[in-house]
């Protein structure tokens, strides 16, 4: 297997001329749909450049519409890591998230690609799991950057960086339990309160106990909608990242492993 990306990574070499260069870096994240917002991006930005300052390792996120000249999300992968030379010259401790959407934006395939300096603190087995449990999830409900920041942040806490103050809160997939307890709670009204009364109507003080369980039903309906794939609303003072984008460091030779899937 190992003998086979490396001849993976020479053909990539080889054919580099042939094909033409791959598009040039946005910055740490290279979302080349529009997928993110400005927040989303500066988020996952600020996520990877702690990650960066802490361990050394660097992350790059692109997202794309299209494999390009390649035939599967692992050559492409591959070609970013290579190219791109993401990771420090010499420890070759890069990683490449790639989010390949289709048209729809409702379904697609991503890729961890590793350099061989990150092979033993991230194996293909974790970076799986790491995809199931953060990206998918994140994926199936439209919350792109939550999944990315998401996993981001999980690979960080795996590579002894503390991640605490990334992580985004996960979206609720629906409200139901608050919302059935809410139900609940108005139909014991309804029949301890009218019938031990004698048919006089719900509550005392006539309609207003009803009306407030009406509001207080609406209210849990209401907050089911997001959980918010960012957290409580904003991004901690919003844009801007201090440092800016200088470009990777170099590395890029050589592949570790990684890990595929879809949603």
């Amino acid at each position: 297997m190992k003998f086979c990306r490396l001849m993976a990574l020479s053909v990539l070499a080889m054919t580099a001329t042939v094909y033409g260069s791959l598009p040039q870096p946005l910055g740490f994240v290279s979302d080349y749909v529009g997928l993110l917002g400005s927040q989303e991006v500066d988020r996952i930005t600020q996520a990877v450049m702690a990650i960066e300052a802490s361990t050394g390792a660097e992350i790059a996120v692109i997202i794309q519409d299209t494999l390009g000249e390649y035939a599967t999300v692992e050559e492409t992968a591959l070609a970013y890591l290579s190219e791109w030379k993401i990771g420090k010259k010499g420890t070759d401790n890069g990683l490449v998230l790639l989010v390949v959407v289709d048209r729809s934006r409702q379904h697609g395939q991503y890729r961890f690609e590793t350099g061989r300096g990150l092979e033993g603190e991230l194996p293909d087995g974790r970076l799986g799991q790491i995809g199931r449990e953060d990206l998918v999830p994140y994926f199936r409900q439209g919350d792109y950057g939550g999944g990315i920041l998401s996993a981001v942040v999980s690979i960080g806490e795996v590579l002894g960086a503390d991640m605490s103050a990334s992580r985004p809160q996960r979206r609720r997939s629906n409200g139901f339990p608050t919302l059935g307890i809410i139900i609940a709670v108005f139909i014991l009204f309804m029949i301890f309160g009218g019938a031990g009364r004698g048919g006089r109507r719900g509550f005392s003080g006539g309609t207003g106990g009803s009306d407030l369980l009406w509001l207080m039903l609406l209210g849990g309906m209401g907050g089911r909608r997001r959980g918010g794939g960012f957290g409580g609303g904003g991004f901690g003072g919003g844009g801007g990242f201090g440092g800016g984008f200088g470009g990777f460091g170099g590395g890029g030779g050589g592949a570790g492993g990684g890990a595929s899937g879809s949603w």
